[in-house]
């Protein structure tokens, strides 16, 4: 199971997927996201590489295989709607300097954008999470629309450390993680 619902995740049909593949001795996941195809993958073996544009998407996997016990500190928090607009404002300002850190080193990582970027992803009602046109514009807080929109609802958080000390223990086999 993916550790969070993405907006186009592909965890439904993973394993229709593997049926398809079958074993296969190299496997790249194009659109990581959640990693719902990785995950679901039947017989781990032979070489894996993932890749997801969105820096935060990579940046999460990233601070996950090397630093799980501080990306688990970050996002074990209670919901809070104060809080969750001003970490979303807070990611969305960091959002390119993060990118360009990201594409310019393979080994950086911010485990503290991790947590607080996957733990609003979780908690976020609907889709636009970390998007600029969802952020306040210095004089007041934009709220996020509540409900069901874009198939996403209010998730719950199912993190546990040993949730995350697993993601990190298969991550470690991926033979790149990558932009």
């Amino acid at each position: 199971m993916p550790p969070f619902g993405y907006y186009g995740g592909k965890r439904d049909i993973a394993a229709v997927v593997w049926d398809r593949f079958g074993d296969v001795s190299n496997y790249v996941e194009p659109f990581a996201g959640g990693l719902a195809v990785l995950l679901g993958r039947p017989n781990v073996k032979g070489a894996e590489t993932v890749n997801d544009l969105n820096c935060f998407i990579a940046n999460f996997w990233r601070a996950v295989k090397f630093d799980p016990k501080c990306v688990y500190r970050y996002l074990d928090y209670p919901n809070s709607h104060v809080d969750l607009i001003s970490r979303h404002n807070w990611l969305v300002d960091r959002k390119s300097e993060l990118a360009i850190k990201i594409t310019k080193d393979p080994d950086y990582f911010d485990a503290k954008i991790a947590g607080w970027w996957v733990w609003g992803i979780s908690v976020w009602p609907g889709g636009g999470w970390c998007d600029r046109k969802n952020s306040s514009n210095g004089t007041r807080l934009r709220k996020p629309r509540f409900g069901v929109h874009a198939n996403q609802g209010v998730q719950s958080i199912k993190f546990t450390m040993d949730s995350i000390n697993m993601l990190s223990c298969r991550l470690r086999r991926v033979t790149t993680l990558m932009l």
